[in-house]
């Protein structure tokens, strides 16, 4: 008897790894289930090797843990409940024709509604047999006097699923979170080996932090035993120890610079006129806060000194940061040199794009944005302008450190969440001027 041959597809998904060979910096596209258009989704997202995968972490986590009875249920609240169907269809909400799926679930202590306003009729059916046995998860709501669940996950089962602290990550377009899921549990099953502690056993031990791969693992699939109060608000000792790396290596690239400068380099300082600051708030179409003021003081008086600046800027999301690297690229532009700002996505650095074109043409901002969506010849274009000085303030995304960018006198740069990039990826940038001022935001509390 002949065998049928192997699905060419099923033989790429059970593929074996190499496992001498494994490393962080494998493309994504390595993994089960992530083809072209999928890793396209990741890569919008700032995610394009194993290592961004696996410090891709949850932003909540589902206690599905313990089965709540319906007559249990408290308004406002996630709970996994199990019941039988006892009744199902569409029913009309509105003059103009607008239904809804109603399925009434009901245990032995009571009965609750579960809602869809938008709904998949096959999927549905599946759920909505009379007598059918669900597992059901979703936040409670009390309407008309009613206890109802509107969009649950529910599945058919025959006897409750329970035991889990279910992991929920940031949406990604195009990429469901059940293949998320499986894509970042291979990540953490087969290449958590590969990641090294930067922290020594010791000093891990003094101040009460866990091992890194420890970390990982727990953040992505954490025991029963944890608690979920922390991890929700993000207070967990695993969340410490993301939150000191990222401090830690904030802390070293300063020192570092700040090492390389005390070697002897060249002087840097720009010639601003006293009222620069005024100048530039007069352009602007609003008024700056007395924080802003604040840092950009800051920053002129590291602009004045004789040595490149490395600054830090944090802040809230919304609290203006952008403004003030306006500022700071103000007095680089006033000393004729160029500005490159780096962004972790394409669309961070379209949305930086946008804003500092925006601008009052006053300032003297020609910018360009390059990105690898950039077509060939918009890129050589592009090139071209930065290499002769043309484009006095570049946006885009790693596509900056591209060997063929060159500038014709990069003096400031600017990097937005410095934590997504390596510490030679901000090397290859500041290599393209000589000795430029860098000055880096973040929105991570410290």
């Amino acid at each position: 008897m002949t065998q049928r041959p192997k699905d060419p597809k099923t033989q790429r998904l059970n593929r074996p790894l190499d496992t001498a060979n494994r490393s962080l910096g494998d493309d994504i596209s390595c993994l089960n289930g992530i083809g072209p258009k999928r890793a396209d989704a990741l890569r919008d997202k700032g995610i394009n090797t194993i290592k961004d995968l696996l410090f891709f972490f949850p932003v909540r986590y589902e206690d599905r843990r313990k089965v709540t009875s319906i007559s249990e249920l408290e308004v406002g609240r996630e709970a996994l409940l199990w019941g039988r169907v006892l009744w199902a269809g569409e029913e009309q909400i509105s003059r103009a024709g607008k239904k809804i799926f109603r399925i009434e679930l009901g245990d032995n202590t009571g009965v609750v509604d579960l809602v869809w306003f938008n709904y998949s009729r096959p999927y549905l059916r599946q759920l909505a047999k009379t007598g059918a046995t669900l597992s059901v998860y979703g936040k409670v709501r009390l309407f008309r006097n009613r206890l109802q669940v509107v969009h649950p996950q529910a599945e058919v089962t025959d006897a409750p699923r329970r035991g889990s602290l279910e992991p929920v990550y940031p949406g990604i377009k195009g990429i469901p979170q059940k293949v998320l899921k499986v894509a970042i549990r291979q990540a953490v099953s087969q290449w958590l080996t590969a990641v090294s502690d930067p922290l020594p056993y010791r000093i891990r031990e003094e101040i009460g932090l866990p091992g890194l791969k420890e970390t990982i693992k727990i953040l992505h699939f954490p025991s029963l035993h944890q608690d979920v109060t922390s991890l929700n608000e993000a207070k967990s000792k695993y969340h410490q120890r993301i939150r000191f790396d990222r401090f830690l290596t904030v802390l070293l690239a300063v020192l570092i610079k700040k090492y390389q400068r005390a070697k002897g380099r060249e002087k840097s300082s720009y010639v601003l006129p006293n009222d620069f600051l005024e100048r530039f708030e007069t352009l602007l179409p609003f008024h700056l806060t007395d924080d802003q003021v604040e840092a950009i003081h800051r920053i002129i008086e590291d602009f004045r000194s004789d040595q490149p600046m490395n600054r830090l800027l944090q802040g809230d999301v919304g609290c203006g940061k952008t403004v003030v690297c306006a500022a700071a690229a103000f007095a680089a532009v006033l000393n004729r040199r160029q500005v490159a700002v780096m962004a972790p996505t394409q669309i961070l650095a379209k949305q930086h794009h946008d804003f500092f074109s925006s601008l009052p043409k006053k300032l003297g901002f020609r910018t360009g944005l390059l990105t690898g969506a950039l077509e060939n010849r918009q890129r050589q274009r592009l090139y071209k302008e930065i290499r002769h000085g043309d484009r006095n303030l570049v946006i885009g995304t790693q596509a900056l450190i591209q060997e063929e960018v060159r500038f014709h006198n990069l003096g400031l740069i600017i990097i937005d969440e410095q934590h997504r990039f390596g510490v030679r990826q901000r090397a290859l940038l500041a290599e393209k001027g000589d000795q430029p001022h860098v000055l880096v935001m973040t929105a991570t509390p410290i």
